[in-house]
């Protein structure tokens, strides 16, 4: 079967994937316009571990205090709360196959 590896495990650096299939960064444009994680945001990523990608690497995040129009920030307390709740939520969505 070709790419039969693609669906093997892989440990890289002590953090095992379940497949090779990664999903790679991208701006969604769904995050508030101050920065926040929304619903749809984390219903994106929810989707996307439900449905088997082994490594998902989510989207660029805003780090100086300044307005950047629906990406997501980091660049305080308030905000990285909400990214780490975000990741809680994509993160109890993952499958393992």
């Amino acid at each position: 079967m070709p790419y039969e590896s693609l669906f093997s495990p892989i440990t890289m650096r002590g953090i095992t994937s379940p497949n090779r299939i990664m999903r790679t960064s991208m701006v969604s444009g769904l995050a508030t316009e101050d920065g926040l994680v929304t619903d749809a945001l984390k219903q994106r990523y929810q989707r996307e571990a439900k449905g088997g990608v082994g490594l998902l690497v989510v989207e660029a995040a805003v780090v100086l205090p300044s307005r950047s129009s629906f990406n997501l920030r980091i660049s305080d307390a308030k905000r990285r709360w909400s990214c780490r709740r975000g990741a809680r939520s994509i993160c109890a969505s993952a499958t393992t196959r």
